[in-house]
């Protein structure tokens, strides 16, 4: 074989051994990219904005959260504008919720000036509508106000999701809850609708009951302070109706809003705390305690900032909630209460509101506990393997104040649920003495 024919072919293998070479590439960097894709779908599903749109979906359709793009699972495709058709739906709810509060606080007034007020269940009807209402306005502000700067929050909890991988398991757990809360919340308000409607579940029976009447019935008696100034008509009849099934989903899901917010944040902490416990302390060195560290720290700071967030809304939630929880109390002492579906309404609102309650506080205070978990286990580190950045994330576990307040007034952990029991039988006792005590004492005739 000659000198160029060895040549050619050593050329020809060289060629042949480069195009395999950029063959095999082409196919790393494909399944590289596939990988990645996966992993990116991975986290968008398991993300917090993910697991929160379709309940932040139901709340945008309702004028309370007005955020373009909430149906996206990136926090980069969210944005806030006021001249947006969501803001101008948010102001229009706004303002319902405005003029209904309005109408029910001048009844209010009115029915506590009045001598007669006072007779059983007096305080409890003259106060109720004004209440339900006020904090129905108060609540589309503050998720109004809320809505401007979601963006930007979720922008840095995503970013913190990714430099904690992997991520929290959210989906689930936040549907399950949302479905749950918002079931029970359907059926308590069908059950109020159905005591409001007397005369229309008798003629319903009997086939003789229409939409008509029965939309009248419901407006006159549990909104006769708006009647009693104007007259009814069947247009007024279907806006009242729409207003106080805005305000009653309002209500529930400041509730529930806490409840995803700070399962969220207990879902952080928790997976820093894996990350930390399962750290081999002698094979690991500074630049890894370091690492953990920041992530303490990070999710800390975002602590903070909803906690700051949230404050007027945990403020809202637990003194709405002490307020209807009396009342419920009020009301159920009551001798008019009779009548199996009188009794399924008053034990299934009142046992909802409460358990309501008590998960709020349980996952507002599950956010400091969860927050220190992996404190023992700091302790716990040998001398030989102790270094800064262990001291530096033990004092930070043990000071750092992480938590939802109420605006400074007051700190949700397990100790403020048993205030709160408290409260709830002080002013109980309260109510029912100013509620006895309006009523005018009985004559010799009677």
């Amino acid at each position: 074989m000659s000198k160029m024919q060895k040549m050619s072919k050593m050329r020809l293998s060289k060629n042949l051994n480069d195009k395999l070479a950029k063959i095999q590439t082409l196919n790393f960097k494909s399944t590289q990219v596939n990988d990645e894709k996966i992993v990116k779908k991975i986290s968008n599903n398991e993300s917090f904005q993910s697991s929160m749109k379709n309940t932040l979906s139901v709340a945008y359709a309702v004028g309370l959260f007005p955020i373009k793009g909430i149906r996206e699972n990136q926090a980069i495709a969210l944005s806030y504008n006021k001249l947006s058709v969501p803001s101008f739906l948010s102001l229009f709810t706004i303002l319902t919720l405005l003029w209904a509060a309005i109408l029910s606080l001048v009844h209010t007034i009115r029915s506590l000036l009045k001598v007669n007020s006072g007779k059983s269940g007096g305080f409890a009807n003259a106060t109720a509508g004004g209440i339900f209402y006020s904090n129905a306005f108060v609540s589309s502000c503050i998720f109004r106000k809320l809505a401007s700067t979601w963006p930007n929050i979720m922008i840095q909890w995503e970013k913190h999701e990714k430099d904690a991988y992997p991520y929290p398991k959210l989906r689930a757990r936040t549907r399950a809850i949302a479905i749950i809360i918002l079931i029970l919340a359907l059926t308590e308000h069908m059950l109020s609708i159905g005591i409001n409607t007397p005369t229309c579940r008798a003629n319903i029976l009997l086939g003789n009951s229409t939409l008509r009447e029965c939309l009248k019935e419901y407006c006159l008696r549990s909104h006769s302070f708006i009647f009693n100034a104007v007259q009814y008509n069947m247009a007024l009849g279907l806006f009242i109706f729409y207003v106080s099934k805005v305000a009653t989903f309002a209500w529930n899901f400041q509730d529930l809003f806490l409840i995803l917010t700070c399962s969220g944040l207990v879902a952080k902490y928790r997976n820093i705390n894996n990350k930390i416990l399962k750290t081999d302390i002698a094979a690991s060195n500074i630049k890894d305690w370091r690492f953990m560290r920041e992530l303490y720290t990070n999710c800390s700071e975002l602590a903070r900032d909803f906690s700051s967030m949230l404050g007027p809304l945990v403020l809202l939630s637990f003194t709405n909630n002490l307020y209807f929880i009396c009342l419920q109390m009020l009301n159920g002492l009551a001798p008019s209460l009779q009548g199996p579906l009188h009794n399924a309404y008053f034990f299934g609102s009142f046992g909802f509101m409460v358990g309501r309650l008590i998960c709020v506080a349980l996952a507002a205070a599950a956010v400091p506990i969860e927050a220190r978990r992996s404190l023992p286990f700091l302790r716990c580190c040998p001398a030989s393997t102790y270094c800064l950045e262990i001291q530096r994330l033990g004092f930070q576990l043990t000071h750092d104040e992480v938590g939802l307040t109420g605006m400074g007034f007051f700190t949700v952990n397990r100790n403020f649920m048993l205030g709160v029991a408290g409260a709830v039988a002080t002013y109980e006792v309260v109510l029912l003495q100013f509620d006895m005590g309006q009523t005018p004492p009985p004559t010799l005739t009677e």
